[in-house]
């Protein structure tokens, strides 16, 4: 059982579809057939792309890993009976269950009761910024999230909206706070010259008002909330090992832990034996690690694959003007240069599972 259609699972798909996949019937359910990948939403917001140019069809890649596809929404989890429950559909039996949902909107953010958009989930994000096409742009604008999200979309957001006065809540952790500092200084220095002032104080939305943690506020026509994923809320009370926050916890070979047979990656897991970032790309890193060890257990065999993130990861932000900044450990650089790789490695993403889906 394939719990959800994020990146660990079309890399794990994708597997399956080169080297043929292991003798088991396997099940994919996704809430939608397509899934989008986030690295371009902020340049389909700023223009650069088209939707669909960011969307993965799961059903051909699906049928070609020899996998079915449930189009549904999980919504619950039993261990006993070792099976996932459905919105529309009985529940389904599993012998070997691996998770990739990706995260949710944190709790009482962005559910739209309070005037804001919450990323993630991403495809509802894109949902929410399709259905206000047309309307009136605003006059005041705040993305509230000082990590590589919230700065990307206040770039993108820049490009859309000229002559709005942008606010970034980056929160007392400041700009991208695992960064180093030579890449928050070049971050800060290009949000200034795009006029997009940076708050670094903790703040919250509540019926179209920004309120700071000092007491202050200020209103916005436009609230994006990109403070980071919060944990699959179907897998409360399945008695999963959860951390403090929520997440699943996995070890080096995103094997839930005293779990032989249930498996976590992506934004829905985390990993106890060192602190890696709920980021995409270490959900692609992972991928491949959770589909070699499923393969080897199903086998019967032994001597699982570890996941071992690299100790520099490159990291390219988008600033909505088809300019990028280029992060690598102590190095920081910006230019169109650095646009022109990042959408070459975007657009190569997309194509190996179009030509995947693709009948040979």
């Amino acid at each position: 059982m394939l719990a959800g259609g994020g990146h660990a699972h079309l890399q794990l798909l994708a597997d399956w579809i080169e080297r043929g996949p292991p003798d088991v019937e396997t099940v994919l359910i996704s809430v939608r057939r397509t899934t989008l990948y986030s690295g371009m939403i902020p340049g389909w917001l700023a223009g650069a792309y088209r939707l669909e140019d960011a969307t993965i069809d799961l059903a051909p890649l699906a049928e070609r890993a020899g996998v079915r596809l449930v189009v549904d929404r999980l919504v619950g989890l039993s261990l006993a009976r070792q099976e996932v429950e459905l919105a529309e559909a009985p529940p389904l039996a599993f012998d070997w269950l691996s998770i990739a949902t990706g995260g949710s909107a944190p709790a009482g953010l962005g559910d739209g009761a309070d005037g804001a958009i919450a990323v993630p989930p991403i495809d509802r994000f894109a949902d929410a910024w399709s259905q206000r096409q047309g309307r009136s742009p605003p006059r005041r604008v705040a993305v509230i999230g000082g990590g590589a999200a919230g700065v990307e979309l206040a770039f993108a957001l820049r490009a859309v909206f000229a002559s709005a006065a942008i606010r970034l809540v980056a929160g007392r952790a400041g700009l991208l706070p695992a960064a180093g500092a030579r890449a928050r200084s070049r971050v800060a220095h290009a949000l200034a010259r795009r006029a997009i002032e940076r708050v670094e104080r903790d703040g919250h939305v509540a019926a179209g008002t920004v309120r700071l943690c000092d007491g202050t506020s200020f209103a916005a026509d436009l609230v994006i909330v990109a403070t980071g994923s919060g944990p699959p809320r179907w897998l409360g009370g399945a008695g999963l090992p959860l951390d403090d926050a929520g997440f699943v916890e996995v070890d080096a070979h995103h094997r839930v832990l005293g779990q032989h047979n249930l498996f976590a990656a992506g934004d829905a897991a985390q990993r106890v034996d060192r602190p890696v970032a709920h980021a995409g790309v270490h959900a692609v890193h992972a991928g491949p690690v959770v589909a070699a060890n499923l393969r080897t257990l199903i086998g019967g065999g032994a001597g699982l694959d570890r996941y071992l993130p690299r100790k520099r990861t490159l990291y390219l932000l988008s600033t909505g003007d088809r300019r990028a900044i280029l992060m690598w450990g102590g190095v920081a650089l910006e230019g169109h240069w650095a646009w022109r790789l990042k959408d070459w490695i975007d657009r190569r993403w997309i194509a190996k599972f179009r030509r995947l889906s693709r009948r040979l």
